[in-house]
């Protein structure tokens, strides 16, 4: 999971098709504070089965009519943390081996 509860997190990507793609579209950039994970509202464009639930709901206008987003698939998130001094780089290990020296 990307995010840990009460994490800043920055929304991404967005997910789903049409009108309500381009609703979630206005999601991606936000900055949210999960607060727990739970299941997505009924009826959802979600297509994962457990979301963060923000703190507070964003607020969202799209073609006049107004929405509330209360939450999103853990995916779509980045945390905004400070990596602390027990932060250890991993993207090393999503490259492939890397040669250390040539050959003839």
């Amino acid at each position: 999971m990307n995010c840990k509860p009460g994490d800043l997190a920055v929304i991404v990507r967005y997910e789903g098709w049409g009108s309500a793609g381009e609703i979630s579209k206005l999601l991606v950039g936000r900055i949210v504070r999960v607060a727990s994970l739970g299941v997505p509202s009924t009826p959802s464009i979600c297509s994962a089965s457990i979301v963060w639930k923000f703190e507070e709901p964003l607020k969202i206008e799209y073609e006049g009519k107004k929405y509330i987003a209360d939450g999103i698939a853990d995916f779509c998130l980045r945390p905004i943390r400070d990596d602390g001094d027990d932060a250890v780089d991993e993207s090393s290990a999503w490259l492939p081996p890397v040669p250390t020296k040539e050959t003839a």
